[in-house]
């Protein structure tokens, strides 16, 4: 499995840190998968789903970056 030893919840990240850097848990999922998915770590499919996406619209998380599928 891709994740395995990944022991890691976003859902425990502070309060405060994700009001300093904007952003919610699903944006901390969605930056996640994409830099997992660029760095070759995981499949789109798996990225798609560690976001909670249809992998049709993971692909248009990556398009609406210019990031494209490999």
């Amino acid at each position: 499995d891709d994740l395995v030893g990944l022991d890691l919840d976003v859902a425990d990240l502070p309060a405060d840190l994700l009001q300093s850097a904007r952003m919610t848990l699903d944006d901390v999922r969605l930056e996640l998968a994409i830099a997992l998915f660029r760095a070759e770590r995981l499949s789109m499919g798996r990225a798609a789903e560690l976001v909670g996406l249809a992998v049709a619209d993971f692909q248009g998380c990556l398009a609406s970056r210019r990031i494209g599928a490999h």
